[in-house]
């Protein structure tokens, strides 16, 4: 799926089709207790609009997109805060561009929304373990993402109907519009169970701390850098 991401019509689809309200930020910014000391990382930022909503409230705030066009909408929003930038990288080398571009800094607060099941099981793997050294001891983690709380990847088809049943309760009139997207992120992206996070997590350093569901096949997980 990275080919989307580099298709700027996709791009603004994905945009113009799934934005998220400041009352939605607001919240996410008081779920990892943002404060004047932090340094924010922001896995899949996109055009920049949770960056925005921190910048005035961190010591400084880095964005990672592997979209060009995603970089420069940050950038634009970005400009009256010189604490605040975007990178172009995918997640997996973003360790590597970070260490270069943002030299000795240490991330007390990490934050990514419907961008890492893009990544195949070993991708994540490789993502945490090299960006886990850029985490200061004791920073939060926020996770949100297709995320199967009742089973692992490997039993999403024997799952499949009853999460098509939990869609369209879940998403109610909106489903017809949402259906292929959803199936297509079962099928051809990577959403991976919780059990598989937790793991992750705990060999990259990070302790999960809190589960946050907000449907068995979507919601977030809060972790602490040990």
């Amino acid at each position: 799926m990275e080919e989307n991401w580099l298709n700027d019509e996709y791009v603004r689809y994905y945009n113009s089709s799934y934005q998220t309200s400041q009352e939605e930020f607001a919240g996410y910014l008081k779920l990892l207790d943002i404060n004047s000391e932090d340094s924010l990382l922001d896995l899949g930022c996109g055009d920049g609009c949770f960056l925005e909503a921190a910048a005035p409230l961190v010591k400084s705030a880095v964005g990672i997109d592997i979209s060009p066009l995603q970089v420069s909408l940050a950038e634009k929003r970005l400009q009256a805060y010189p604490q605040a930038s975007a990178l172009c990288s995918d997640f997996v080398s973003c360790a590597s561009v970070l260490r270069q571009d943002k030299s000795g800094i240490t991330f007390t607060k990490g934050f990514s929304r419907k961008a890492l099941h893009h990544l195949t099981d070993p991708e994540k793997h490789e993502m945490l373990q090299a960006l886990a050294p850029l985490f200061a001891p004791g920073a939060v983690l926020y996770i949100e993402d297709g995320i199967f709380y009742n089973f692992e990847r490997e039993h999403i088809q024997e799952n499949l109907d009853k999460l098509m049943e939990e869609c369209a309760q879940y998403y109610g009139e909106a489903w017809e519009q949402k259906r292929h997207d959803l199936l297509n992120s079962f099928l051809n992206e990577h959403p991976t169970g919780v059990g598989f996070w937790t793991k992750e997590l705990n060999a990259a350093g990070f302790k999960v701390v809190e589960l946050k569901p907000r449907s068995s096949f979507y919601g977030g997980l809060i972790a602490k850098k040990v």
